[in-house]
């Protein structure tokens, strides 16, 4: 089996539909990746949130990625934005698309951080929480999540920007699927059941 985000993210219905879709599957989605991280299937494992700091400021990305086999830590930033400009960032597939998210003011200096910490990692710190404290920790490089991405184009944006991998939502949800993994499958039916008493709560 093998699940198209475009097909169950894309409606043609004037984009009220697809808006909803869009919002609520952001409240969610950072989720399905951490269970990717944590499932045996995984070539990372995640560490937790990291904190860039550089003159006194800090910015928290989404994920701190250790590879399995070598032992390298990267720092991975999530990027799944559907509905949002008609789709026309849903699937990764130019160097425009990731430049275009630094001029976002909401969260330039992050972003801007995440891709200059590549070739620039001395100007910055970098820190995880372990065991309820702070600690500073080397890395090897950074990882862009998307929600879905076109293989095709890949390696022409991991050259620009010097990212050790790109990873796609979508084929994390695949593999999932495919796996038959049972954590995936009860994060999921927690969540509909939670959806479907709210509706029935205020019906009744």
């Amino acid at each position: 089996m093998t699940m198209n985000l475009w097909d169950v993210a894309k409606v043609d219905d004037g984009g009220k539909r697809d808006k909803f879709i869009s919002r609520f599957f952001g409240i969610f989605s950072e989720e399905i990746a951490g269970l990717y991280f944590g499932c045996p299937f995984s070539k990372y494992k995640n560490l937790g949130r990291p904190t860039i700091k550089k003159d006194n400021v800090s910015s928290t990305l989404d994920f701190t990625l250790q590879d399995k086999m070598t032992n390298k830590i990267y720092i991975c930033e999530m990027k799944c934005e559907m509905q949002y400009q008609k789709f026309k960032r849903f699937e990764l597939k130019s160097i425009e698309q990731v430049e275009s998210h630094v001029k976002q003011k909401w969260h330039k200096r992050a972003f801007i951080w995440f891709l200059d910490i590549a070739n620039n990692k001395n100007a910055y710190k970098v820190e995880i929480k372990e065991e309820n404290r702070r600690k500073e920790i080397e890395i090897d490089g950074i990882i862009l999540l998307w929600g879905k991405t076109d293989n095709e184009k890949i390696k022409e944006i991991q050259n620009k920007f010097d990212i050790h991998d790109i990873l796609s939502l979508e084929e994390m949800v695949n593999t999932m699927i495919n796996n038959d993994y049972a954590p995936y499958f009860e994060y999921i039916e927690e969540r509909r059941e939670w959806v479907n008493k709210f509706l029935d709560g205020i019906t009744e």
